[in-house]
C-alpha cells in the first residue's frame, strides 16, 4: 500500500485513527503495532519476519535502556545502536525495493521521508514548524501528487490511443 493510494487515504488510515481513538488507555499500542504489520504486510508477509524481529529487538532495547536509568550520556550508545540497526535495515530494505518497484513508487518514498521528519519533530520533540517548512512540505506533496496525476493521464491516453496498424504505406 502506497502513502498516496485512495485505498491507504480514504481506507486504512480513517479507519486506522478510529479505531487508535476508540481504545483506551495502553491498548492504543496494541492497535498501533496491530496496525502497522497490517500496513507493511499488505501486498505481502515475505518481509514479516523481520518486522517482527526488528519490534521485538526496539522494545527489548528500549526496556534495557529504560531499566538503566542512565543519565544522557548513557542514553548516546542506546540511542545510536537503534539508529545504526534501523536505519540500515531501512537502508537496504530501500534499495532493494529499487529493483522490482518502479521509479515512481522509489521516488515518492524519497519524498516521504523530509515529509516524516517534518511530521514526527512536530509530534514527538514539540519543534515549531517554519513557513519555510510548511511551504516545503506542501510544495512536495504537491510535486508528488501532480506527478502521479501526470503519469496516470499518461497511461490512460496510451490506453485509449488506438493501435495502429501496419499497412506497408509510407505515414
Amino acid at each position: 500500500m502506497v502513502f498516496n493510494s485512495v485505498v491507504f487515504l480514504f481506507c486504512f488510515l480513517p479507519l486506522a485513527l478510529l479505531a487508535y481513538y476508540l481504545v483506551p488507555g495502553r491498548g492504543k499500542n496494541v492497535v498501533l503495532l496491530v496496525e502497522s504489520l497490517l500496513f507493511y504486510c499488505w501486498t505481502g508477509v515475505e518481509y514479516l519476519p523481520l518486522i517482527v524481529c526488528l519490534i521485538v529487538f526496539n522494545y527489548l532495547w528500549g526496556l534495557l535502556t529504560a531499566r538503566t536509568k542512565a543519565k544522557l550520556k548513557g542514553l548516546l550508545p542506546a540511542v545510536a545502536v537503534l539508529g545504526i540497526v534501523n536505519t540500515g535495515l531501512a537502508c537496504y530494505l530501500y534499495f532493494s525495493s529499487i529493483q522490482v518497484l518502479p521509479a515512481q513508487s522509489v521516488s515518492i518514498c524519497g519524498y516521504l521521508d523530509p515529509l516524516s521528519a517534518l511530521f514526527f519533530s512536530a509530534l514527538f520533540l514539540k519543534e515549531r514548524l517554519t513557513a519555510a517548512q510548511l511551504v516545503g512540505a506542501l510544495l512536495i506533496l504537491g510535486g508528488a501528487a501532480v506527478a502521479e496525476g501526470l503519469e496516470r493521464c499518461v497511461q490512460r491516453r496510451r490506453a485509449e490511443a488506438p493501435k495502429q496498424e501496419d499497412t506497408g504505406a509510407p505515414l
